[in-house]
């Protein structure tokens, strides 16, 4: 939506700088083009620059519950990172079915951290892979996509209760 506002917002200008043969106008036009430009040359610069790697690459997690995990994100450029998108794919080890999750962010400054969870039922291993980032700038306008290969896994547990009661009952 803000991307078709700005192209509007430039087609605007460029027509009344052309109609009206004001020089400020088409300056104006000009530098919103430039802008552009600008912005994209550093997203591609920036995506280059940006390495990702998990926390923990081990993770254990109770049944139906949600689990906090880290992700470290760690910019060479001297500029902030913006948001991001996170396309996570959660497989388990015994099931032929996944789930794609997709979890936005914004780190801040050249060095963060993404804390999110995830809901994780059913005990087992769970296996998740990062498998795209998606980067838009500062004024959220742009973007470019980046894959990733970021892996990590989680064993779930049965929750403490269940195992109280299978202890008590003796079997």
């Amino acid at each position: 939506m803000l991307k078709l506002l700005y192209f509007i917002l430039f087609l605007v200008l460029w027509y009344m700088a052309g109609m009206y043969e004001n020089m400020t106008l088409m300056a104006a036009a000009v530098f919103l083009l430039l802008f552009m430009a600008a912005s994209l040359l550093i997203l591609f610069c920036q995506k280059r620059q940006m390495t990702f790697s998990v926390m923990e690459k081990i993770c254990v997690a109770t049944e139906h519950s949600s689990f906090e995990y880290r992700l470290r994100i760690i910019s060479s450029s001297f500029l902030p990172v913006g948001r991001i998108r996170l396309k996570i794919i959660c497989t388990r080890k015994k099931y032929t079915g996944r789930r794609i999750y997709y979890v936005y962010g914004q780190p801040g400054g050249v060095r963060g951290e993404i804390a999110f969870s995830l809901p994780v039922s059913g005990c087992g291993m769970v296996s998740f892979h990062v498998s795209q980032v998606k980067i838009w700038d500062n004024l959220h306008i742009l973007s470019v996509r980046k894959k990733l290969d970021v892996q990590w896994e989680t064993m779930v547990m049965p929750r403490k209760m269940a195992l109280s009661r299978i202890s008590a009952g003796g079997g």
